[in-house]
């Protein structure tokens, strides 16, 4: 019994939390396209621009002698 009462009354603050980020998340939004006429969203791929930077086959020259000038490059930093 006491295990229940605890459980519920750990659901319902659960669900008070949830539902006080919920509210915060949609008056921060409704402020944001009032004060602006358009908002602009992008999807980035960070993981498959940090593979392509490191990968030296699709990495230009110049941005590899500039790792190698400035000691940052990948086989440094395993050191």
């Amino acid at each position: 019994m006491r295990v229940a009462k605890y459980s519920f009354g750990m659901l319902r603050k659960h669900c008070k939390l949830k539902d006080t980020r919920s509210d915060f998340l949609h008056k921060l939004s409704t402020e944001i396209i009032r004060e602006n006429q358009t908002i602009i969203l992008e999807d980035l791929n960070v993981s498959g621009m940090i593979k392509k930077w490191c990968d030296p086959a699709t990495t230009p020259a110049r941005l590899q002698n500039a790792h190698q000038e400035s000691g940052n490059s990948p086989e440094q930093s395993a050191i």
